[in-house]
């Protein structure tokens, strides 16, 4: 029997906002609180890099005058930049021409028309990461209006916390005496989490250039039995194909803030399962923890009124 109560129009976009927010713990700078964190305060980077005890692993740490911390190269210096969405109803989500009387679960065709229009100014870097903004905006904004949170959107499903991945404090410019003391480094902190707590540390992280796909599929091939990652600093599905397609590495790091957003990140998602025939999984958890032992959202303090989780 159909039903007599009539269809709610869905509501469409009305208006697009934007908004560079300087603070301490948001967005884009959330490893910045005033307690401290330990991606600025362990022996990863530290203003006390300059003493043997505290020297830094960084991508800028060959340089003298980048290993005192990793403010000195941009950490923590730009702020976030923010969008606010807000539908005809009077919704609004966070994350302007081809937006405005668009209905937002058009996601797909709407990250289309944006990303092509762009193209002119730029494929990768700061368009995209503008993209990305918008998208996830829209994402939160269909969210609030099906009153449920992004994650049943997308039918995610929680994964575990199964171990942690672990800074070390020497990267590859000290060479073997370098790995001599990262393993030191290892056992000292071992018994704090006990044996059979996984510590994550057997890949090699961006080893090379975003740019040098080649060389990963030299270096996958040289040593299979190597696990390489990257992908963090990559954009777009078409970026990060060609690390799928050529299998050239075992573990994808796109960044979701940086990569396209959400409607982006499905489709490598998609990609990734179709190309590779084993998964390993990890979770960025504790780059949104200063301590290691709370949880604090991006962007839980920015907004007012915003449901923090217990």
């Amino acid at each position: 029997m159909a039903s007599s109560k009539p269809t709610r129009a869905f509501p469409t976009i009305k208006a697009v906002r934007t908004f560079l927010v300087e603070g301490i713990g948001l967005g884009g700078d959330y490893h910045n609180v005033k307690g401290g964190h330990w991606l600025i305060d362990s022996p990863i980077a530290t203003p006390m890099s300059k003493w043997e005890q505290y020297r830094n692993a960084t991508p800028m740490s060959k340089w003298e005058q980048y290993r005192k911390s990793r403010t000195s190269w941009g950490i923590n210096v730009l702020g976030s930049f923010c969008v606010e969405i807000e539908a005809t109803d009077g919704t609004k989500g966070f994350a302007t021409g081809f937006l405005l009387g668009a209905d937002p679960r058009d996601t797909n065709n709407l990250f289309e028309q944006v990303y092509r229009g762009a193209m002119f100014y730029g494929r990768k870097g700061l368009p995209v990461a503008v993209i990305s903004v918008i998208d996830l905006a829209l994402w939160d904004l269909i969210g609030h209006l099906r009153q449920e949170p992004v994650y049943k959107l997308i039918a995610a499903q929680a994964m575990g916390f199964i171990g942690a991945k672990v800074p070390l404090p020497y990267g590859p410019d000290e060479g073997q005496p370098g790995l001599a003391k990262n393993i030191a480094y290892l056992k000292k902190h071992r018994p704090a989490v006990g044996l059979d707590f996984p510590l994550l540390v057997d890949w090699w992280e961006e080893c090379l250039s975003p740019d040098d796909f080649d060389g990963f599929q030299q270096l996958k091939r040289a040593h299979p039995t190597v696990k390489f990652t990257t992908g963090e600093h990559e954009y777009s599905k078409y970026g990060l194909r060609k690390l799928v397609e050529g299998r050239n590495v075992d573990i994808l790091q796109p960044d979701v803030m940086w990569a396209g957003g959400m409607t982006e990140l499905l489709k490598v998602a998609a990609m990734h399962q179709r190309m590779m025939s084993l998964s390993f999984r990890t979770e960025e958890y504790l780059a949104n923890s200063p301590d290691g032992k709370s949880v604090m959202p991006v962007f839980g303090d920015l907004f007012l009124n915003e449901p923090i989780p217990e």
